[in-house]
């Protein structure tokens, strides 16, 4: 199965839909009215049909520790509005994956999170590429009660960062630059 089946075959429908007024015989204004008519109730038909099964399924999708938190989500905007659009982020803290797409959607910035990334793109001929900014992200350490972890994180931050500049630092997330 292929993902673009939905919208060619819904495409081929509104097309047909759209053509179907020339088997009446009215006048070309009746034409034209029909057209949107049959748009408009196709439309209707598509959405009251797909978003009935649609809405609860993703109304709980990424439900607690994988939705993104608040936060997270204004440390995107801020990134957003605040680092330069060639910023290339690393982030320690934030533990799950979809999180991280999250906030490298949403900042509208590159993100690295492991060693090996940034290896692996110099590796392919940017050897200069390097990350910028730092976050560490408490939040969902905390959230998740993991003392351990945020005592490593913060050993981290003292030994790695002493020197680097504090960008931000709001709801248990702090950004560093780095370089």
């Amino acid at each position: 199965m292929m993902i673009g089946e939905a919208p060619v075959f819904y495409s081929i429908i509104a097309v047909g839909l759209t053509e179907l007024v020339y088997f009446f015989k009215t006048s070309k204004r009746s034409k034209a009215f029909l057209k949107i008519l049959a748009s408009v109730v196709f439309v209707v038909f598509l959405l009251a049909y797909n978003a009935k099964d649609t809405y609860p399924l993703l109304k709980n999708a990424y439900s607690g520790l994988a939705r993104i938190t608040p936060n997270q989500y204004e440390f995107t905007e801020w990134a957003l509005a605040n680092l330069p659009e060639d910023a290339v982020m690393f982030d320690y803290g934030t533990i799950s994956y979809s999180k991280k797409r999250f906030i490298h959607v949403l900042s509208n910035r590159f993100l690295v999170n492991q060693e090996s990334d940034v290896d692996f793109i110099r590796n392919k001929g940017l050897t200069n590429f390097n990350y910028n900014y730092v976050i560490i992200d408490y939040s969902d350490l905390a959230y998740l009660g993991k003392m351990d972890d945020i005592s490593k994180l913060e050993a981290i931050e003292k030994s790695d960062l002493g020197n680097a500049t504090k960008v931000y630092d709001k709801g248990n997330i702090k950004v560093y630059e780095v370089g």
